[in-house]
């Protein structure tokens, strides 16, 4: 939470320039940042990548379902299933399929962007 919370802070900042004490950032600033959340945060944050979503969803699965004593193969079926349901497909052996399929749409997209 920390990266969100420093860039959306001096978003609004450098923005609307309100009233922040300066405790507040600098407590932000040498807050101490995991090599996890780092990762996390710029999977978030990319432009124009290609299943940016799916890492993170991916480790907050993983996180969760080792929590609960699950097996990475049981998160990772899990995982597969919301996507499943969020893309309304109906068998979850189409998902790997449909990625395939959005990955080359959005690459389409990309390339007739830079033409």
């Amino acid at each position: 939470m920390t990266l969100p919370v420093r860039h959306a802070l001096q978003f609004l900042q450098d923005l609307l320039q309100p009233d922040l004490p300066s405790s507040v950032m600098g407590a932000l600033a040498v807050a101490p940042v995991s090599a996890r959340e780092k990762l996390e945060y710029r999977h978030r944050v990319r432009y124009a990548r290609m299943f940016t979503h799916i890492p993170v969803n991916w480790r907050r699965f993983y996180r969760l379902l080792r929590s609960r004593g699950h097996s990475r193969r049981a998160a990772l079926l899990e995982l597969i299933e919301l996507i499943r349901m969020e893309w309304d497909l109906p068998a979850r052996w189409q998902v790997p399929c449909r990625l395939v399929f959005k990955g080359v749409e959005r690459l389409i997209h990309l390339v007739r962007g830079m033409v």
